[in-house]
């Protein structure tokens, strides 16, 4: 195994996969809920789901990311105060690119 894959291993970075979905009941003609969840992509552990009405949209603050976490995200979560306030804690924001 080589090193970078026993750091990940280890536990010296926590990798982060975030994404929010829109959710709605069956026959529904627009969105009823939003669900935000937070995955430990090493571990594949679920680190935070919830579930708001539909009004809020997908925001870093809903998840418990801690110094040392690599949050992979999509681009609905460009918010530069939300990153720069990620930053300032120890938490890199890395958003996938198309």
């Amino acid at each position: 195994m080589g090193e970078g894959a026993a750091a990940l291993i280890a536990g010296y970075l926590r990798w982060v996969v975030i994404d929010g979905s829109t959710v709605q009941g069956p026959g529904a003609t627009e969105t009823g809920y939003r669900l935000h969840i937070a995955l430990d992509w090493v571990n594949l552990e679920l680190i935070h789901v919830e579930v708001t009405d539909k009004y809020p949209g997908e925001r870093l603050d809903y998840y418990p990311l801690q110094e040392g976490d690599v949050a992979l995200v999509d681009r609905a979560y460009h918010q530069p105060a939300q990153r720069v306030e990620q930053g300032a804690r120890g938490v890199c924001v890395v958003r996938e690119w198309h």
